[in-house]
């Protein structure tokens, strides 16, 4: 039992890294959008990794007021998916390790 607690702490801290690290790519990518940079691979790379998620929620979307909100929305869907997934994962995992360490 301990073995999987230690495997499920491990999956819940890194999916909470790639959560984090998927939120700074994003917020790069609003604040590139806001000021004018130019081209180079950096650039290019944040705009790879956002546009897969961005595009179909953009798509669904319209545009109002030449505001694209899709950056938003996936924002707020990240920081939901961090609160419900990994706080309840985290949460379970210090029920068990207690109900183990202390029966």
């Amino acid at each position: 039992m301990l073995i999987l607690l230690n495997i499920l702490r491990w999956f819940a801290v890194i999916l909470d890294w790639i959560i984090k690290f998927y939120m700074i790519v994003l917020f790069a990518r609003v604040v590139i959008s806001w000021i004018r940079v130019p081209y180079n691979q950096i650039v290019h790379m944040i705009y790879q990794m956002t546009e897969p998620i961005l595009r179909p929620i953009r798509r669904r979307m319209p545009m109002s007021l030449g505001i694209d909100f899709s950056p938003m929305i996936v924002f707020i869907a990240l920081l939901a998916i961090q609160i419900v997934v990994v706080n309840s994962l985290v949460q379970y995992i210090n029920i068990w390790s207690y109900k183990y360490y202390y029966p």
